[in-house]
């Protein structure tokens, strides 16, 4: 069951607790709130699902950008949303290199980082009893556009040494003419 959690936890992203939600879309929060876009950037994904939890059922949400620009280097935003919308609990931002350079972005820190998974940015204040949404900006330079993005949402042990389950949320590509959800 490891290798499969390494493997989910590489690719996505993770949230946990259930919220009572007000109807919503992923451009616009309750009332028709509309979250305000990081100057310089481009709302480019919505992942539909995170959580993060640290309690005796543990998860997380791991989101990987893949610059696939060429030769641009990319920064990237992601906001952490809970359920009912409003403003992000949490933004983590990162920087990528040309040529298939990967971020991981984490929710929250895993207890035993070195034992199944690994983040290279972690959200600030780390969530840790939260389930909502993630929106995903690059820069607004020509070529960030170009990106893979991947999520995964994994529950685990208590000490986070092993996945006892992994699912990849739905991504949806904001900047289609009809957003659409990945893999649909």
């Amino acid at each position: 069951m490891r290798g499969v959690a390494v493997a989910c936890v590489f690719v996505t992203a993770c949230f946990s607790i259930t919220l009572a939600a007000e109807p919503s879309s992923p451009d616009i929060g309750p009332r028709g709130v509309v979250p305000a876009q990081p100057r310089g950037f481009v709302k480019r994904y919505l992942v539909t699902e995170m959580r993060s939890v640290l309690l005796s059922d543990n998860a997380m949400t791991s989101i990987r950008i893949t610059n696939l620009s060429g030769k641009v280097s990319c920064s990237y935003i992601v906001e952490y949303y809970l359920t009912a919308g409003g403003a992000p609990v949490c933004s983590v931002t990162s920087a990528n290199v040309p040529d298939f350079g990967t971020a991981f972005q984490c929710s929250r820190t895993p207890i035993n980082m070195t034992a199944a998974f690994s983040c290279g940015d972690i959200c600030n204040p780390q969530l840790t009893g939260h389930a909502g949404k993630a929106l995903i900006y690059s820069s607004q330079r020509a070529g960030c556009e170009k990106m893979a993005v991947n999520a995964v949402i994994v529950t685990t042990s208590t000490d986070d040494t092993v996945a006892t389950s992994a699912r990849t949320p739905k991504i949806v590509n904001l900047q289609s003419s009809v957003p659409a959800n990945i893999g649909d």
